[in-house]
């Protein structure tokens, strides 16, 4: 059997779509991480700051291990495998334990589990593997393939799964060992709850990714590997001595901040302060989902070919930026209790400006970037994108705890709105400046 083998001059194109797959485990397990997590917290506590904490700690851990783990796939021969087989391994355990959970702590601590295995074997070395395989001519329309597999992989999630999140399993019992729990359950597969369901079908497309990566993937040891040390004081010493370097980091901090949005707090929203059902806010993804699969990508595959890359990731962050302002404008003086339809349009004018936005970037970043270097560059995009979105997850939390606190309103969710809305402006600064010269 053919293999997907690192530094290859040219791929078929199938298994240019083939390499997408992963891309749809991921975006499964960001929908369990920020909206089934969210759902799970709520058993054990209602304080919105909280749940962005412990939401938001992903990110956190993903500071240090995933640029780590990025960086040390350069330092291994460019070898990305043996960080990621044992990372997602112990990942698909997390995620089967998690259900199980019977308080905040032990919620806690699988989840942080789950999300240092997701730096350590996902997020750390998936995008310069990538690069690897995935030759330059055909990473861009490669990037929509990747995009298409994340959608449908939301899609399933918000369409078929999160409005039976609160469903009951005909035996469902809470044990304090989890994993006798764990075993107990999976006598009783056709009795599954709403909230086992999604997690184990995480954990089940995680372990199909590993069966990916042991059959399909070949890697070759690279001599040219990068040499670059591994610290904050080097990351600066690397970004100085070019000024490219520069206009790419900047990018990826732009980037980072249009990537700010409610985040936990989105779910909560929909559900108490609109007042709509759980599958009501499936269905707005949903719909939102289908636009992007029919006219959403397909216009991000036209563009990324025919036009300016910098100057549609400019738009797209403007766009990005006006969004939230003129939501919370509806929210606040037309509409205060938004129906599904408005939700979807101003949702799908979002994705669309995500979409587009990343489709672009990532090639017109990654193409530029030696293959050497892949990894220690990938290492301080994660580093600020991380550092980024804790902060800001955490700001916007903090703002709509304190306007509950002065506003005597239990729910202003919306009123993080503003705070993502800010974001969008200095992101837009910064793309204008920091357009690369090739």
């Amino acid at each position: 059997m053919n293999k997907l083998q690192s530094n290859s001059r040219d791929l078929p194109w199938h298994w240019v779509l083939l390499m997408a797959a992963p891309a749809g485990m991921y975006a499964f397990l960001e929908k369990c991480s920020g909206t089934a997590a969210v759902f799970s917290l709520k058993k054990f506590t209602c304080d919105p700051q909280t749940i962005a904490l412990v939401t938001s700690v992903n990110v956190l851990f993903g500071i240090l291990l995933a640029p780590l783990a990025s960086w040390l796939s350069d330092k291994y021969n460019c070898r990305r495998k043996p960080f990621m087989i044992p990372g997602l391994s112990l990942l698909a355990v997390c995620l089967v334990l998690l259900p199980s959970a019977n308080s905040l702590t032990q919620f806690v601590v699988v989840f942080v589990i789950c999300q240092i295995c997701v730096d350590v074997g996902f997020n750390g070395p998936w995008s310069p593997l990538y690069a690897d395989i995935v030759p330059p001519t055909k990473r861009s329309l490669g990037m929509v393939f990747n995009h298409y597999s994340a959608v449908l992989a939301r899609l399933f999630f918000m369409f078929f799964l999160i409005g039976r999140f609160d469903k009951s399993g005909r035996k469902h019992a809470h044990m304090n060992d989890l994993a006798s729990t764990a075993h107990t359950h999976s006598k009783n597969i056709f009795s599954l709850s709403g909230e086992q369901l999604i997690y184990y079908i995480a954990a089940l497309l995680v372990v199909i990714t590993i069966i990916f990566l042991l059959v399909f993937v070949k890697e070759e040891k690279n001599y040219q590997a990068g040499s670059e040390k591994y610290g904050v004081k080097d990351f600066c010493r690397l970004v100085a001595s070019n000024s490219l370097y520069k206009k790419l980091y900047l990018l990826f901090f732009a980037a980072a901040l249009m990537r700010v949005k409610l985040g936990s707090l989105w779910p909560l929203m929909v559900t108490e302060q609109f007042h709509l059902s759980k599958q009501s806010l499936g269905n707005i993804h949903s719909a939102t989902m289908i636009i992007s699969l029919i006219l959403i990508l397909p216009l991000a595959a036209l563009l990324i070919k025919k036009a300016d890359r910098w100057k549609v990731f400019l738009g797209c962050v403007i766009v990005s930026t006006c969004q939230p302002i003129l939501l919370w404008t509806t929210v606040h003086f037309f509409y205060p209790q938004p129906t599904t339809l408005i939700l979807i349009i101003f949702q799908i004018i979002d994705a669309a400006a995500d979409n587009i936005g990343y489709i672009v970037l990532w090639p017109l970043v990654f193409e530029i970037i030696p293959a050497g270097k892949r990894g220690v560059m990938n290492a301080g995009l994660l580093l600020i994108t991380g550092v980024t979105v804790f902060i800001m997850s955490n700001v916007i939390a903090a703002f709509v705890k304190y306007i509950s606190t002065t506003a005597n309103d239990s729910c202003p969710y919306s009123e993080g709105l503003l705070v993502v809305c800010l974001a969008g402006v200095v992101a837009t600064v910064i793309t204008y400046c920091s357009r690369p010269s090739s």
